[in-house]
């Protein structure tokens, strides 16, 4: 160890070279701005640090000298330290050593006595390796032998469920061969349920031994218990029956009937119905239940029958008796009657079953068939369309479409019944209808009142005047004139002919017939009868149009004709239908010639001929009938017959206007003609009816007839008709007709005579005509 003095002078010399580290002049390790302030805030703290006792603390010294002091006064701090404390520190160090060297035999003991731990956790270790291997294979060998005991659970558990169904049927025989199971009793309906469990089960596994044995008893108890559901159900049902029938003398009154015949007979419904839904459930997959579910079905339907069938009856005889003079209130009153019963009857069969069957439709049609049965005998007893038009009405209006059509699933076999009885009407309607438009329409006999025309035009005019004139003078007189009826007001401008009580009686008929009839039968049907009733009505106005002009002229003949063809037409229009029937004709015409040439082929040897002559092939190929389709339309037969009518009334007014004119114009023709021929030499001049004074006495006489006969065919016009449109082509057809003949005599005239004798037979100009034709129609 070296001596104090070597160390100060050691020391000196460290000092004086870290004093050359900051000096002034080329510093050896200058120090930043930065190093300085930390420097300083060293001295600052160290200033604060207690030194020892001779030393003075430097922190008295200011700002300005602390930098002057900075390293000598370190160094010289830093001998003192070292003065001070180097005894103290080599005691120190000393006891240091000391106790290092305890610590060190200290922590090798403890080393030993680590190293003897850990070579007995090392064998710790081992032995727990073998003992988790041991407890892993116990754990093991564990969870094997609990799985295998839940196998032999579950395998216990699933042969004694299927042991179950076996073991079931002794409990089950009992109970049914003992009587302490019934069809009222609260647990049928679960025995009833295990029955069907077994069953199902032994049909899923026909490999089990016994399994077809232990089957057959068991459908024996399905057959003994379903056999106690219908016992149960005939008795209950059959006994209400019986009940009821008893007091059957207490319905006298609608509502008594009602809670005697459903009230009290729904009963015992609740259980009924908890026992036929099941049965119902089960209805598709066994045919026991299927059987069983329709005997009950048809002995609730036989025993409802046998209740209501007689009362039924009653009250459609009732009804019968009480209604003997009017169908349609007998009619109507008892198919409401029927509505409300086969509502009853549904409602009541839901309170027993939920399924619907068919049985319960062909019950409310047995009860309806009491109606039916009165209804048939008298519908083929009534003749007036107006009844059986208005049953037509109240079976397919008020029956079908109000109550059928709104509630098709209750009412659906009373709408059958109710098809039934409007089929039977409209068969009738058409029998009634087919005698009625020929009775009452073709062999309508006129009465003289009847073919009065114009008479009851004119009468009928005389009182529309009549009734015009008096509301035009209370009008003036200042009363209120809306009391008139407008239609009576409104005649004034309409032709009597169409008011509808002036009508002909076969047209108002067929009106009113065809009417009914397109309300209540089918298209197809009305369209046939609609052509016949207007062919038959044409008919019968072309007759009493003969009548008129035989008795009246053919003025009113034909006008009476036009207008009622006219009504016709205009009454047709608003029906949508065609008038139109199709016939089918077989025409045998080719049939007969075919076989007259066979018969000539037989004579000529040519029966068997190997050629196009052969008489069997000539037969079959031109001896078949040809089936012809001919369709009849009435309105354009209505249409032809107006039209023919219209040109006869042409030709024959413009004949009577004009006639002898014009049987001279054609006289002369033929003359004219035959002496173009050269057949004659015979002028027209030179007849006894040529001469021009003769002709002049024509020409002014027929002049006159068209003054005097025009403006009365005109107001007979105006009379029937009351339609300007029509009168005016009817009056520009005669006026034609009439220009033609003055035109061919005045060019016939020109052409044969020479001018004097066409100034003295004066034929009058176009204008001249045209004035006379339009004076008389403005008259």
């Amino acid at each position: 160890m070296e001596s104090p003095a070597v160390d100060l002078e050691k020391q000196r010399s460290i000092l004086e070279r870290l004093s050359l580290w900051d000096s002034k002049e080329n510093p050896l390790a200058g120090l930043t701005e930065s190093q300085r302030d930390d420097v300083s805030l060293l001295s600052s703290i160290i200033s604060n640090t207690r030194l020892p006792g001779q030393l003075e603390p430097v922190s008295n010294a200011t700002p300005s000298n602390q930098s002057q002091l900075t390293h000598k006064a370190s160094l010289r701090i830093a001998d003192e330290l070292q003065e001070a404390t180097n005894s103290d520190e080599l005691h120190e160090l000393a006891e240091l050593r000391d106790s290092l060297g305890s610590s060190v035999d200290e922590c090798e003991a403890m080393l030993t006595a680590v190293d003897a731990g850990l070579v007995r956790l090392s064998r710790l270790s081992r032995e727990l390796a073998g003992v988790t291997a041991s407890t892993t294979a116990l754990h093991d060998d564990c969870d094997e032998r609990v799985r295998q005991r839940g196998d032999l659970a579950a395998s216990a558990e699933s042969l004694a469920q299927r042991l179950s169904y076996f073991n079931e049927l002794e409990r089950l025989d009992q109970r049914l061969n003992s009587g302490g199971l019934s069809a009222s009793s609260e647990g049928f309906l679960v025995a009833l349920g295990r029955i069907d469990e077994c069953v199902a089960f032994l049909r899923a596994h026909p490999e089990y031994r016994d399994s077809a044995v232990y089957l057959a008893r068991f459908n024996q108890c399905l057959n003994k218990s379903l056999g106690l559901v219908k016992g149960y159900v005939e008795t209950a049902l059959v006994g209400a029956t019986d009940a009821l029938i008893k007091r059957e003398g207490e319905a006298t009154r609608s509502d008594n009937a009602v809670t005697l015949f459903y009230g009290k007979f729904r009963a015992n419904a609740p259980r009924i119905k908890s026992l036929m839904e099941r049965l119902e459930r089960r209805d598709g997959c066994a045919a026991e239940y299927r059987a069983v579910l329709e005997e009950c079905r048809t002995c609730y339907v036989s025993q409802r029958e046998r209740l209501v069938r007689p009362s039924v009856v009653a009250a459609m005889g009732e009804l019968a008796s009480e209604h003997r003079r009017d169908h349609c209130t007998m009619v109507r009153t008892g198919a409401v009657f029927m509505v409300h019963l086969s509502r009853d009857e549904y409602q009541l069969y839901q309170h027993f079953f939920t399924r619907p069957c068919k049985r319960l439709d062909a019950l409310l049609e047995s009860l309806c068939a009491a109606l039916y049965d009165i209804f048939r005998p008298m519908v083929i007893r009534v003749n007036h369309l107006e009844t059986l038009a208005e049953l037509c009405a109240i079976l397919k209006d008020e029956m079908l479409e109000n109550y059928v059509q709104r509630d098709p699933e209750e009412l659906a076999a009373l709408g059958n019944v109710f098809t039934q009885m409007l089929e039977d009407v409209q068969e009738r309607l058409v029998y009634r209808t087919s005698i009625y438009t020929r009775t009452d329409i073709l062999g309508y006999s006129p009465s003289p009142g009847d073919l009065a025309y114009p008479d009851k035009l004119l009468m009928m005019e005389s009182i529309a005047s009549s009734l015009n004139n008096r509301s035009n003078s209370l009008d003036s007189e200042g009363f209120d004139s809306v009391s008139m009826s407008d239609s009576v007001v409104g005649q004034s401008s309409v032709s009597p002919a169409d008011i509808h009580g002036m009508w002909f009686p076969t047209v108002r008929r067929t009106m009113v017939c065809l009417s009914k009839l397109y309300r209540c039968l089918d298209k197809s049907i009305f369209q046939g009868l609609s052509q016949e009733a207007l062919s038959m009505c044409v008919v019968s106005l072309e007759s009493a149009s003969s009548r008129l002009v035989a008795e009246r002229g053919a003025v009113h003949g034909r006008l009476f004709l036009i207008k009622h063809l006219l009504i016709l037409r205009e009454q047709i229009s608003p029906f949508k239908a065609e008038f139109s029937i199709g016939e089918t004709s077989i025409d045998f015409s080719h049939t007969a010639s075919a076989v007259r040439g066979f018969w000539s082929h037989k004579r000529d040897g040519k029966l068997l001929a190997l050629s196009s002559e052969n008489a069997f092939l000539a037969l079959l190929l031109e001896g078949s009938p040809q089936a012809t389709e001919v369709r009849h339309d009435s309105r354009k037969q209505v249409d032809v017959h107006l039209k023919q009518s219209c040109l006869r009334f042409i030709d024959e007014s413009s004949v009577g206007l004009v006639k002898e004119l014009r049987d001279f114009v054609d006289k002369a023709k033929v003359i004219v003609e035959l002496k173009k021929q050269g057949e004659t030499g015979v002028c027209v001049k030179d007849q006894p009816w040529g001469s021009p004074e003769t002709i002049h006495d024509l020409v002014a006489s027929t002049s006159r007839n068209v003054k005097t006969k025009l403006p009365g065919l005109l107001s007979t016009m105006r009379l029937y008709l009351a339609n300007k449109e029509t009168e005016l082509v009817l009056f520009r057809a005669i006026r034609s007709n009439v220009q033609s003949v003055y035109s061919d005599s005045s060019r016939l005239v020109t052409d044969t005579y020479d001018e004097e004798s066409v100034a003295i037979i004066g034929c009058p100009s176009v204008e001249e005509l045209n004035l006379i034709l339009s004076v008389s129609l403005f008259n």
